[in-house]
């Protein structure tokens, strides 16, 4: 038979336990919406969307000039962006160049892997999984 002093310190226990599953699972979700909602924005037309919403336009004439507006920002974005991913290739480039004479094969190897697998399309692995089990 457990005395009161157990009794309490398991019930404490018990609470912490739950306590960080809970917080946890809470955080978890509350990261996979907010990244939903970033790759949303991503996509053609999510941020459009997204920031006609927050403008909300007063009418049709404004409306479609503030689509085309963003249209067009959404665009210089999506230019920057690839701008953006060419120079981290360039500076991995770069990097592997400098490495090269340092590395063994198999740490050129393993660099190699990380590299290609981290950011092949500008994304990195956990993104493509996530969009790869989002259109089953």
């Amino acid at each position: 038979m457990m005395n009161a002093r157990t009794k309490s310190l398991l019930l404490l226990l018990t609470t912490l336990v739950v306590g960080l599953g809970v917080g946890a699972l809470a955080t978890g979700a509350a990261m996979n919406t907010r990244l939903d909602e970033l790759q949303r924005l991503r996509q053609r037309g999510g941020f459009t969307e997204r920031l006609e919403a927050v403008i909300a336009p007063t009418d049709e004439a404004q409306q479609a000039a503030v689509h085309a507006a963003l249209e067009r920002a959404h665009e210089r974005f999506h230019s920057d962006r690839r701008a953006c991913s060419e120079r981290f290739r360039a500076s991995a480039d770069s990097m592997r160049a400098e490495l090269a004479p340092i590395l063994t094969a198999d740490q050129k190897t393993r660099l190699d892997a990380f590299l290609e697998e981290g950011w092949r399309d500008g994304r990195r692995p956990k993104e493509r999984k996530r969009d790869r089990r989002e259109s089953r």
